[in-house]
């Protein structure tokens, strides 16, 4: 107890020695001017998605395209690709890794169910953030 009251007269003590600091009297208008600075700088910020609309659109073409095969379990039919004659292709469309493999039908809706939820989060998470960043 008698510490606590010697800490605290030696606190009061100390903090009317210590001179107290007087802002100059233009304090506020240098805040507001380096504010108005940075909201200038902010603006100037151009802002570049991660993944162009061209991966986008690889990306839900390669999705479909998996989706078509699973639900059909083979593989579709490449007319402009069987046009050419290219051994290369025949060699690979005789080897099928697939085969083998069988989804069920609970997997499949589960899988095509849950990549449709990813799809719908993604788009609300970005304009929710498209609207945060608007100035």
């Amino acid at each position: 107890m008698k510490d606590e009251k010697n800490i605290e007269e030696f606190t009061a003590f100390v903090m009317n020695e210590i001179d107290k600091d007087v802002p100059s009297h233009d304090f506020v208008m240098n805040v507001m001017k380096s504010v108005e600075v940075e909201n200038e700088k902010s603006r100037l910020i151009i802002y570049k998605p991660l993944m162009p609309k061209s991966v986008w659109v690889l990306i839900i073409v390669l999705f479909l395209a998996l989706t078509v095969y699973v639900f059909t379990g083979s593989t579709l039919n490449f007319y402009l690709i069987s046009t050419l004659d290219i051994n290369v292709l025949n060699e690979l469309s005789e080897i099928d890794l697939f085969k083998h493999i069988n989804f069920s039908r609970t997997f499949t809706l589960s899988f095509i169910l849950f990549s449709v939820l990813v799809l719908v989060q993604l788009f609300v998470i970005k304009t929710y953030f498209n609207k945060q960043n608007v100035v």
